[in-house]
């Protein structure tokens, strides 16, 4: 998989790789996992192409208030999500994971 320019291994490389030999189809599990993380990556090129054709002030200008205001009221949660999710991601990279609960 590709990001701007530069390659960049996926999560897909990591589970398929623990599946080599076991089973040749991903368990549905998986599959659902594969199916969120693509409509995921697609939200955010949709998301990055539409700030890349408008910036900040533009829209400010232009958008109708229902949509800044639904903005307005739906982007701190959105922004968390995301923020806890980087989070996540940064302390994994850096090598800080911490440990996750296990199932029950």
């Amino acid at each position: 998989m590709r990001f701007r320019g530069m390659e960049h291994p996926t999560w897909r490389h990591v589970i398929f790789r623990r599946f080599r030999g076991r089973r040749r189809t991903p368990a549905p599990e998986v599959m659902r996992m594969d199916d969120s993380a693509d409509r995921f990556l697609e939200l955010i090129h949709q998301l990055e192409d539409f700030t890349h054709s408008i910036s900040p002030d533009q829209a400010h200008s232009e958008f109708d208030e229902t949509t800044l205001q639904l903005f307005w009221m739906r982007w701190p949660q959105l922004s968390a999500w995301a923020g806890s999710l980087w989070r996540l991601l940064s302390e994994e990279l850096a090598g800080q994971s911490p440990e996750r609960p296990g199932p029950g």
